[in-house]
């Protein structure tokens, strides 16, 4: 983990961003615990993750960045490997995921992006699985970008698409519309049938696939239907 007057992106930090970084996450963190502590889960389709990755040994799952804090929360102390961007804000996830117990590559499609790749099949040798959030780190909202489907295809992993979701919650107003669950909430998680490729497979396919299944599961656990 870089020190606080480490540079990202080549800015200087200065410090109220030294400061940000040093409490953000704890702040974040601690709220998040309290709130899942008192909140209910309801999980849909479990038995899809086991048998997928019992079957092929490891797997990729894919979620919606307005979804990151319900993702977090779910998937707690599991180990899994996840990818945060090089930016600033990313570097605020990275330390909010890593006391997740998540282990946090840094990277995105735009910087850092073939590295970032390689280092992410390499951790899936290990964690056996990586978690992503497909529209990050910056959108457009609900529109997956290339690099899981990359991913995928390069060994042969099948992608799981979650949906999540919390009743009450809060919706912030940024670019994501990230949900916020309040205190005493449902989690509602649903586990998508797995988008497996072939050697024949487009990567476009793939992606848009993924997006397809990903966004037609998200609308009907938001809309109580599933």
């Amino acid at each position: 983990m870089k020190s606080l007057m480490e540079d990202i992106e080549g800015v200087p930090l200065g410090f109220k961003k030294s400061f940000i970084l040093a409490t953000f996450p704890v702040i974040a963190s601690t709220l998040l615990k309290t709130i899942g502590i008192t909140s209910r889960e309801v999980v849909q389709n479990k038995s899809i993750f086991t048998n997928c990755l019992k079957n092929h040994g490891s797997l990729l799952l894919a979620f919606w960045h307005e979804t990151l804090a319900l993702a977090l929360w779910h998937f707690r102390y599991t180990g899994y490997a996840t990818l945060t961007s090089l930016s600033f804000d990313g570097e605020l996830a990275a330390r909010v995921a890593q006391k997740f117990g998540f282990h946090v590559m840094r990277g995105s499609s735009t910087k850092g992006g073939p590295e970032a790749i390689t280092q992410l099949l390499q951790a899936i040798n290990v964690h056996k699985v990586a978690g992503l959030t497909i529209d990050g780190p910056k959108g457009p909202r609900r529109i997956a970008k290339p690099g899981i489907a990359i991913l995928s295809k390069k060994r042969r992993i099948p992608v799981i698409p979650v949906a999540l979701y919390a009743t009450p919650c809060w919706r912030l107003r940024s670019w994501d519309r990230m949900i916020i669950p309040k205190p005493f909430c449902r989690i509602q998680i649903s586990y998508g049938e797995p988008v497996i490729p072939t050697s024949s497979t487009r990567i476009e396919d793939i992606r848009i696939e993924i997006e397809q299944r990903l966004n037609s599961a998200q609308d009907l656990l938001e809309k109580g239907m599933i």
